[in-house]
Protein backbone atom coordinates (compact mmCIF):
# COMPACT_ATOMS: atom_id res chain seq x y z
CA UNK A 1 0.00 0.00 0.00
CA UNK A 2 2.55 2.26 0.46
CA UNK A 3 3.37 2.87 -3.58
CA UNK A 4 -0.11 3.90 -3.71
CA UNK A 5 -0.55 6.64 -1.14
CA UNK A 6 3.01 8.08 -2.18
CA UNK A 7 1.55 8.48 -6.26
CA UNK A 8 -1.20 9.16 -4.88
CA UNK A 9 0.24 12.11 -3.08
CA UNK A 10 2.39 13.02 -6.22
CA UNK A 11 -0.65 13.16 -8.68
CA UNK A 12 -1.30 16.37 -9.90
CA UNK A 13 -4.97 15.63 -9.93
CA UNK A 14 -9.08 17.51 -7.34
CA UNK A 15 -12.53 17.04 -7.25
CA UNK A 16 -16.37 18.03 -8.04
CA UNK A 17 -18.01 15.53 -6.45
CA UNK A 18 -21.26 17.44 -5.44
CA UNK A 19 -22.64 17.81 -8.93
CA UNK A 20 -25.26 20.23 -10.27
CA UNK A 21 -27.38 21.56 -7.57
CA UNK A 22 -30.80 19.37 -7.14
CA UNK A 23 -33.88 21.13 -8.57
CA UNK A 24 -35.74 23.89 -6.18
CA UNK A 25 -38.99 23.38 -7.46
CA UNK A 26 -38.41 19.53 -6.24
CA UNK A 27 -38.68 20.71 -2.40
CA UNK A 28 -40.47 21.18 -0.26
CA UNK A 29 -39.74 22.15 2.92
CA UNK A 30 -39.23 20.56 7.05
CA UNK A 31 -42.61 21.81 7.60
CA UNK A 32 -44.10 19.29 5.04
CA UNK A 33 -42.25 16.42 7.48
CA UNK A 34 -43.06 18.06 10.75
CA UNK A 35 -46.65 19.17 10.76
CA UNK A 36 -47.72 15.96 10.83
CA UNK A 37 -46.08 12.56 10.97
CA UNK A 38 -42.26 13.99 12.26
CA UNK A 39 -42.66 16.39 14.79
CA UNK A 40 -39.77 14.61 16.42
CA UNK A 41 -37.80 14.77 14.41
CA UNK A 42 -37.89 18.19 12.91
CA UNK A 43 -37.52 19.23 16.53
CA UNK A 44 -34.20 17.40 16.78
CA UNK A 45 -33.71 19.03 13.33
CA UNK A 46 -33.87 22.56 14.64
CA UNK A 47 -31.27 22.44 17.55
CA UNK A 48 -28.21 20.28 15.21
CA UNK A 49 -25.86 21.75 12.95
CA UNK A 50 -27.90 21.09 9.76
CA UNK A 51 -30.33 23.81 11.16
CA UNK A 52 -28.14 26.45 12.85
CA UNK A 53 -25.90 26.78 10.02
CA UNK A 54 -28.40 29.09 8.13
CA UNK A 55 -28.12 31.86 10.38
CA UNK A 56 -24.52 31.30 11.22
CA UNK A 57 -22.92 30.74 8.39
CA UNK A 58 -23.18 34.41 6.48
CA UNK A 59 -22.05 35.79 9.85
CA UNK A 60 -19.25 33.59 10.50
CA UNK A 61 -15.59 35.22 10.14
CA UNK A 62 -14.42 31.96 8.39
CA UNK A 63 -17.96 31.87 6.12
CA UNK A 64 -16.99 35.78 5.44
CA UNK A 65 -12.87 34.78 4.63
CA UNK A 66 -14.18 31.92 2.59
CA UNK A 67 -16.86 33.92 0.38
CA UNK A 68 -14.26 36.82 -0.41
CA UNK A 69 -11.17 34.88 -1.55
CA UNK A 70 -13.92 32.77 -3.85
CA UNK A 71 -15.57 35.89 -4.82
CA UNK A 72 -18.84 35.48 -3.62
CA UNK A 73 -20.79 38.04 -2.94
CA UNK A 74 -23.73 36.16 -0.88
CA UNK A 75 -23.38 32.48 0.28
CA UNK A 76 -26.61 31.82 0.32
CA UNK A 77 -26.96 32.34 -3.59
CA UNK A 78 -24.08 31.08 -4.53
CA UNK A 79 -23.91 27.00 -5.49
CA UNK A 80 -20.67 26.36 -4.55
CA UNK A 81 -22.15 27.09 -0.86
CA UNK A 82 -25.55 26.61 -1.34
CA UNK A 83 -25.20 23.03 -2.43
CA UNK A 84 -24.17 21.49 1.00
CA UNK A 85 -25.07 24.64 3.44
CA UNK A 86 -28.66 25.59 2.27
CA UNK A 87 -31.86 24.28 1.06
CA UNK A 88 -33.47 26.01 -2.22
CA UNK A 89 -36.37 25.94 -2.92
CA UNK A 90 -39.73 27.55 -5.30
CA UNK A 91 -41.78 29.90 -2.66
CA UNK A 92 -44.39 32.08 -4.77
CA UNK A 93 -43.11 31.17 -8.08
CA UNK A 94 -39.38 32.24 -7.02
CA UNK A 95 -36.05 30.33 -5.63
CA UNK A 96 -35.60 30.71 -1.75
CA UNK A 97 -33.05 30.13 0.50
CA UNK A 98 -35.65 28.83 3.40
CA UNK A 99 -33.21 27.11 5.61
CA UNK A 100 -29.67 25.31 6.30
CA UNK A 101 -29.53 21.25 5.71
CA UNK A 102 -32.94 19.60 6.20
CA UNK A 103 -34.75 16.47 6.04
CA UNK A 104 -34.62 16.73 2.14
CA UNK A 105 -31.00 17.21 1.98
CA UNK A 106 -30.29 13.54 3.59
CA UNK A 107 -33.57 11.81 2.35
CA UNK A 108 -34.24 13.32 -0.84
CA UNK A 109 -35.82 15.77 -2.33
CA UNK A 110 -39.98 15.28 -1.62
CA UNK A 111 -41.72 16.69 -4.26
CA UNK A 112 -42.26 13.08 -5.99
CA UNK A 113 -42.25 11.39 -3.01
CA UNK A 114 -43.68 12.80 0.17
CA UNK A 115 -47.37 12.28 0.32
CA UNK A 116 -46.94 8.97 -1.25
CA UNK A 117 -44.45 7.29 1.48
CA UNK A 118 -46.91 8.68 4.10
CA UNK A 119 -50.34 7.26 2.49
CA UNK A 120 -50.98 3.37 3.87
CA UNK A 121 -53.91 2.78 1.46
CA UNK A 122 -56.43 6.00 2.33
CA UNK A 123 -56.55 9.08 4.76
CA UNK A 124 -57.77 6.69 7.80
CA UNK A 125 -56.08 3.80 7.25
CA UNK A 126 -53.30 3.77 9.98
CA UNK A 127 -49.19 2.43 9.44
CA UNK A 128 -50.25 -0.53 11.41
CA UNK A 129 -53.41 -1.64 9.33
CA UNK A 130 -51.42 -0.88 6.43
CA UNK A 131 -52.02 -4.09 4.20
CA UNK A 132 -48.78 -5.63 2.67
CA UNK A 133 -49.16 -5.73 -0.72
CA UNK A 134 -49.68 -1.62 -0.23
CA UNK A 135 -46.56 -1.37 1.45
CA UNK A 136 -44.46 -2.96 -1.35
CA UNK A 137 -45.88 -0.59 -3.72
CA UNK A 138 -45.91 2.76 -1.87
CA UNK A 139 -42.09 1.57 -0.80
CA UNK A 140 -41.53 1.19 -4.60
CA UNK A 141 -42.79 4.55 -5.52
CA UNK A 142 -41.15 6.14 -2.85
CA UNK A 143 -37.57 5.15 -3.67
CA UNK A 144 -38.65 5.84 -7.67
CA UNK A 145 -39.67 9.33 -6.40
CA UNK A 146 -36.26 10.19 -4.96
CA UNK A 147 -36.52 9.53 -1.25
CA UNK A 148 -33.04 7.91 0.58
CA UNK A 149 -34.74 5.87 3.59
CA UNK A 150 -33.18 5.44 6.48
CA UNK A 151 -33.31 1.45 6.28
CA UNK A 152 -30.87 1.81 3.46
CA UNK A 153 -27.67 2.35 4.82
CA UNK A 154 -25.92 2.42 1.50
CA UNK A 155 -27.62 5.41 -0.16
CA UNK A 156 -28.05 7.49 3.27
CA UNK A 157 -24.30 7.04 3.77
CA UNK A 158 -23.35 8.07 0.37
CA UNK A 159 -25.43 11.58 0.78
CA UNK A 160 -23.84 12.08 3.66
CA UNK A 161 -20.13 12.28 1.96
CA UNK A 162 -21.41 13.86 -0.52
CA UNK A 163 -20.92 16.55 1.09
CA UNK A 164 -18.90 16.08 4.58
CA UNK A 165 -15.67 14.49 1.97
CA UNK A 166 -14.93 18.38 0.13
CA UNK A 167 -16.15 18.11 -3.07
CA UNK A 168 -14.60 21.30 -4.67
CA UNK A 169 -10.98 21.78 -5.17
CA UNK A 170 -10.86 25.53 -5.66
CA UNK A 171 -12.76 26.09 -2.68
CA UNK A 172 -10.19 24.22 -0.46
CA UNK A 173 -6.57 25.61 -2.35
CA UNK A 174 -8.51 29.16 -2.96
CA UNK A 175 -11.18 29.37 -0.64
CA UNK A 176 -9.27 28.00 2.52
CA UNK A 177 -12.15 25.71 2.91
CA UNK A 178 -11.76 22.47 4.78
CA UNK A 179 -11.41 19.91 2.68
CA UNK A 180 -14.47 18.06 4.09
CA UNK A 181 -15.34 17.66 7.96
CA UNK A 182 -13.77 15.20 10.36
CA UNK A 183 -16.84 13.08 9.67
CA UNK A 184 -16.93 9.59 12.03
CA UNK A 185 -20.70 8.18 10.94
CA UNK A 186 -21.06 6.41 14.12
CA UNK A 187 -20.42 9.21 16.48
CA UNK A 188 -22.33 11.77 14.04
CA UNK A 189 -25.61 10.10 13.34
CA UNK A 190 -25.66 7.88 17.22
CA UNK A 191 -24.14 10.33 19.48
CA UNK A 192 -25.77 12.72 21.94
CA UNK A 193 -28.66 15.36 19.94
CA UNK A 194 -27.83 18.55 20.39
CA UNK A 195 -26.02 21.69 19.49
CA UNK A 196 -22.77 20.51 19.38
CA UNK A 197 -23.94 16.56 18.62
CA UNK A 198 -25.66 14.41 16.53
CA UNK A 199 -28.05 14.57 14.30
CA UNK A 200 -29.63 11.39 15.96
CA UNK A 201 -33.60 11.32 15.40
CA UNK A 202 -34.13 7.98 15.52
CA UNK A 203 -37.89 8.98 17.35
CA UNK A 204 -40.30 7.19 14.31
CA UNK A 205 -39.38 3.81 16.14
CA UNK A 206 -38.25 5.08 19.75
CA UNK A 207 -39.79 7.55 20.97
CA UNK A 208 -37.51 8.04 23.55
CA UNK A 209 -34.92 8.92 20.36
CA UNK A 210 -32.30 5.70 21.49
CA UNK A 211 -29.19 4.95 19.38
CA UNK A 212 -28.65 1.98 16.79
CA UNK A 213 -28.26 -1.03 18.12
CA UNK A 214 -24.94 -2.05 18.66
CA UNK A 215 -25.14 -4.26 15.59
CA UNK A 216 -26.18 -1.62 13.24
CA UNK A 217 -23.61 0.63 14.58
CA UNK A 218 -20.81 -1.66 13.77
CA UNK A 219 -22.14 -1.96 10.30
CA UNK A 220 -22.31 2.14 9.96
CA UNK A 221 -19.13 1.67 11.09
CA UNK A 222 -17.29 0.01 8.14
CA UNK A 223 -19.55 1.03 5.28
CA UNK A 224 -18.54 4.79 6.18
CA UNK A 225 -15.19 3.66 6.25
CA UNK A 226 -15.56 2.41 2.61
CA UNK A 227 -17.43 5.06 1.18
CA UNK A 228 -14.84 7.17 2.93
CA UNK A 229 -12.41 5.50 0.72
CA UNK A 230 -14.28 5.23 -2.01
CA UNK A 231 -15.46 8.85 -2.19
CA UNK A 232 -11.37 10.32 -1.88
CA UNK A 233 -10.22 8.17 -4.46
CA UNK A 234 -12.89 9.83 -6.87
CA UNK A 235 -12.13 13.40 -5.37
CA UNK A 236 -8.13 12.65 -5.79
CA UNK A 237 -8.67 10.90 -9.08
CA UNK A 238 -9.96 14.45 -10.57
CA UNK A 239 -7.53 17.04 -8.84
CA UNK A 240 -5.75 19.47 -10.57
CA UNK A 241 -2.64 20.77 -8.88
CA UNK A 242 -0.30 19.31 -6.15
CA UNK A 243 -1.82 21.64 -3.03
CA UNK A 244 -3.77 21.17 0.06
CA UNK A 245 -6.99 19.79 -1.42
CA UNK A 246 -4.70 16.47 -3.01
CA UNK A 247 -2.51 15.81 -0.44
CA UNK A 248 -5.18 16.18 2.68
CA UNK A 249 -7.60 13.96 0.65
CA UNK A 250 -4.59 11.04 0.20
CA UNK A 251 -4.02 11.39 3.67
CA UNK A 252 -7.80 10.98 4.81
CA UNK A 253 -8.28 7.93 2.53
CA UNK A 254 -5.15 6.94 3.44
CA UNK A 255 -6.01 6.90 7.76
CA UNK A 256 -9.56 5.01 6.34
CA UNK A 257 -7.84 2.53 4.56
CA UNK A 258 -5.50 1.72 7.37
CA UNK A 259 -8.73 1.72 9.88
CA UNK A 260 -10.45 -0.66 7.43
CA UNK A 261 -7.64 -3.26 7.38
CA UNK A 262 -7.73 -3.22 11.09
CA UNK A 263 -11.30 -4.59 10.97
CA UNK A 264 -10.03 -7.05 8.16
CA UNK A 265 -7.76 -8.53 10.50
CA UNK A 266 -10.33 -8.50 13.21
CA UNK A 267 -13.72 -10.00 11.48
CA UNK A 268 -14.29 -11.79 8.61
CA UNK A 269 -15.71 -9.82 5.72
CA UNK A 270 -15.21 -11.34 2.62
CA UNK A 271 -16.00 -8.26 0.33
CA UNK A 272 -13.06 -5.93 2.28
CA UNK A 273 -10.50 -8.92 2.30
CA UNK A 274 -10.99 -8.96 -1.44
CA UNK A 275 -10.88 -5.94 -1.79
CA UNK A 276 -7.76 -5.04 -0.21
CA UNK A 277 -5.85 -8.30 -1.81
CA UNK A 278 -6.59 -6.62 -5.08
CA UNK A 279 -4.32 -3.05 -4.18
CA UNK A 280 -1.38 -4.69 -5.92
CA UNK A 281 -2.57 -4.86 -9.10
CA UNK A 282 -3.96 -1.36 -8.85
CA UNK A 283 -0.49 0.31 -8.16
CA UNK A 284 1.03 -0.95 -10.96
CA UNK A 285 -0.80 1.45 -12.75
CA UNK A 286 -1.13 4.40 -11.17
CA UNK A 287 1.01 7.27 -12.54
CA UNK A 288 0.99 10.82 -12.34
CA UNK A 289 -2.10 12.43 -14.26
CA UNK A 290 -3.64 9.12 -14.64
CA UNK A 291 -7.15 8.93 -12.67
CA UNK A 292 -8.35 5.86 -14.38
CA UNK A 293 -6.86 3.63 -11.50
CA UNK A 294 -7.45 5.51 -8.81
CA UNK A 295 -11.57 5.68 -10.48
CA UNK A 296 -11.27 1.50 -11.17
CA UNK A 297 -9.98 1.24 -7.31
CA UNK A 298 -13.20 3.48 -6.16
CA UNK A 299 -15.97 1.75 -8.48
CA UNK A 300 -14.75 -1.49 -6.50
CA UNK A 301 -14.64 0.00 -3.59
CA UNK A 302 -18.44 1.12 -4.13
CA UNK A 303 -19.57 -2.43 -5.23
CA UNK A 304 -17.76 -3.72 -2.10
CA UNK A 305 -19.38 -1.33 0.37
CA UNK A 306 -22.90 -1.91 -1.51
CA UNK A 307 -22.98 -5.80 -0.64
CA UNK A 308 -21.40 -4.96 2.65
CA UNK A 309 -24.17 -3.01 3.76
CA UNK A 310 -27.06 -5.09 2.12
CA UNK A 311 -25.65 -8.41 2.89
CA UNK A 312 -24.54 -8.15 6.62
CA UNK A 313 -26.04 -7.20 9.99
CA UNK A 314 -23.52 -6.41 12.65
CA UNK A 315 -23.63 -9.37 14.38
CA UNK A 316 -20.53 -11.20 14.19
CA UNK A 317 -18.65 -7.96 14.28
CA UNK A 318 -18.34 -7.42 18.48
CA UNK A 319 -14.28 -7.11 17.50
CA UNK A 320 -14.82 -3.84 16.19
CA UNK A 321 -16.23 -2.53 18.95
CA UNK A 322 -12.98 -1.01 20.22
CA UNK A 323 -12.43 0.36 16.98
CA UNK A 324 -15.58 2.93 17.15
CA UNK A 325 -15.03 5.97 19.03
CA UNK A 326 -18.61 6.60 20.22
CA UNK A 327 -20.09 3.82 21.91
CA UNK A 328 -23.43 4.86 23.74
Amino acid sequence: MKLLWVVILMLGVGVSMAGEYPDPAKFSGPDACGSECHKGEVAVWKETRHALTFKEMETSEKGREIAEKMGVKRPKTADECAFCHFTRMVVDGKVQVTAGPTCESCHGAGRDWIKIHGDYGGKDVKKEDEKPEHKAQRLEQSLKGGLIPPKDLYLWVRNCFSCHLGHDEKLVNVGGHTPGSNIELVSWTQGKPGKAGSIRHNVFYTKDNQPASVERRRLIFVVGLMTEIEYGLRAIGKATQKDTFATKMARRVKTAWDKLQLVSQAVEIKEVKELLAGTAAIEKELKLNNSAPLNQLADKVGVATKTVAQGYDGKAWAAVDGMIPYTP
